[in-house]
C-alpha cells in the first residue's frame, strides 16, 4: 500500500502547475467484525479498505475530492475493541466496551465479571429518584462522554477567541478546576496518528489542563494564522483526538462504600451544553445506573435528566479519582472504523444535580 500511495502521489504532484498546491490524506483499515447474540455468532466479516483524499488549492480557493484505493497492506499498530450489551429478559441493559492495544486476559475477565454483576442488579425493580443534588460515582465511560464535550465549543483556541467556549472563565478569569484533574492529548499509545489531515505532526503529548489549571488549548494552523499564536497542529476542527485524564487514588473496590448514599452512574447520553459560558452540561442517565444507600447498591434507577457544570464536577465537587484508567474507544462504524480513544478513570463527586 505504501508503494501504491507513493506512486499515486508522484503522479498527482507531477501534474501541478505553478501556484497550485495539493494536500493528500490517506485513511484505511483492516478490521474483523464479529456480531454475536445469545452466545451465538450471528455475523462475521472482514473490512479491508483505503481511501485517498485530495485538497487542491489555487487562486486562494480550495476544492476537495477523493477516491478508494485498492491493494494489500500491513498495519503498523493493532488494537482490539469489544463493544457489547448484556440484556435481562425485561430488556434492562448493561453496556460495556473493553479496548486497548495489549490484551490482558485477567483484566478482560474482571471487566466482564463486573458487567455480569451489574446485570444481576438490573433484575431488581427500578426506583424513582427525586430531583436534587447527590453524591455520585461516574464510571470511566461516563467520564469519557463528559471529556468528549470539550471537543465541542470547548478547549479549541478558535472557540475561545470567538467567545463560545466553556473554558472562557479559565482563560480570562483564571478560574481553576480541582487539583486532582489533569488532561493531556496523548498520542503515545498509538490509538490515532500524531499527524493531522494536513500532514502536520503534533508532539507526542500536549498538556491541556494540569492540576486544574488551563495550560494549553488546541490550536490549528488556521487559528494560528488568524490570531497570531503558535500552532500545536490540532485538526482543523480543534477537537480532541486521543485525550488522557490522569488517575488518582480511589480503588474501584472501595467505590460503593465511598458513595455511602447517592448514585452510581455507568453511562450517560444525549449530552449537550445548557449554558456554554458557564460550562453547564445536560444529559440523561443510561443503562446500568443505580441508587446506593448505606454503602450498598439498592436498585437500578429510572432514567433521569442532569444539568451541572464541569466547573463543579471537575472542580470543587470532585472528591476522588479512580486509581486506574480505562480505554474508551471510538466505536462508530459509519464510513469506516474511526481512530482515537479517550483514556480516563472514574470519578467520585459531591452534589451532582439531577433536574428532571
Amino acid at each position: 500500500m505504501e508503494k501504491i500511495f507513493n506512486q499515486l502521489s508522484d503522479s498527482l504532484f507531477s501534474e501541478l502547475n505553478s501556484g497550485e498546491n495539493l494536500i493528500l490524506s490517506f485513511s484505511g483499515e483492516n478490521s474483523q467484525f464479529i456480531r454475536f447474540n445469545n452466545a451465538t455468532v450471528r455475523q462475521t466479516g472482514l473490512v479491508d479498505d483505503a481511501d485517498l483524499g485530495l485538497k487542491f488549492i489555487a487562486n486562494n480557493r480550495t476544492v476537495r475530492g477523493g477516491f478508494t484505493v485498492s491493494g494489500n497492506f500491513d498495519t503498523d499498530a493493532e488494537s482490539y475493541s469489544l463493544d457489547y450489551s448484556l440484556v435481562t429478559p425485561e430488556h434492562q441493559m448493561v453496556k460495556g466496551s473493553f479496548a486497548g492495544s495489549d490484551w490482558n486476559q485477567q483484566d478482560y475477565e474482571a471487566y466482564v465479571k463486573r458487567s455480569r454483576e451489574k446485570l444481576t442488579l438490573m433484575a431488581r425493580k427500578p426506583i424513582k429518584v427525586d430531583t436534587g443534588n447527590y453524591r455520585t460515582w461516574f464510571e470511566s465511560a461516563a467520564v469519557a462522554d463528559f471529556l468528549g464535550m470539550f471537543s465541542w465549543n470547548g478547549i479549541s483556541e478558535a472557540s475561545l477567541r470567538q467567545g463560545c467556549s466553556g473554558f472562557g472563565r479559565m482563560r480570562h478569569d483564571d478560574v481553576r478546576l480541582s487539583p486532582k484533574f489533569s488532561v493531556v492529548e496523548d498520542f503515545t499509545p498509538g490509538f490515532c496518528p500524531k499527524f493531522n489531515s494536513n500532514g502536520e505532526v503534533s508532539s507526542d503529548q500536549l498538556v491541556l489542563i494540569d492540576n486544574g489549571e488551563l495550560k494549553n488549548t488546541l490550536v490549528s494552523s488556521r487559528s494560528a494564522k488568524e490570531y497570531g499564536v503558535e500552532s500545536n497542529f490540532a485538526e482543523g476542527g480543534e477537537y480532541l483526538r486521543s485525550p488522557k485524564m490522569n488517575s488518582g487514588s480511589l480503588n474501584h473496590e472501595d467505590v460503593v462504600t465511598s458513595i455511602d448514599k447517592g448514585l452510581y452512574l455507568s453511562n450517560i447520553h444525549y449530552l449537550n451544553w445548557s449554558d456554554n459560558a458557564g460550562g453547564r452540561i445536560t444529559g440523561l442517565t443510561r443503562y446500568a445506573c443505580f441508587w446506593v444507600e448505606n454503602g450498598e447498591i439498592v436498585a437500578p434507577i429510572e432514567t433521569m435528566r442532569f444539568d451541572d457544570s464541569f466547573y463543579n464536577f471537575f472542580g470543587e465537587n470532585l472528591v476522588d479519582v479512580e486509581d486506574k484508567v480505562s480505554v474508551n474507544p471510538e466505536v462508530e462504524t459509519y464510513g469506516g472504523r474511526p481512530l482515537g480513544a479517550t483514556t480516563c478513570p472514574g470519578i467520585l463527586v459531591d452534589d451532582f444535580a439531577l433536574t428532571l
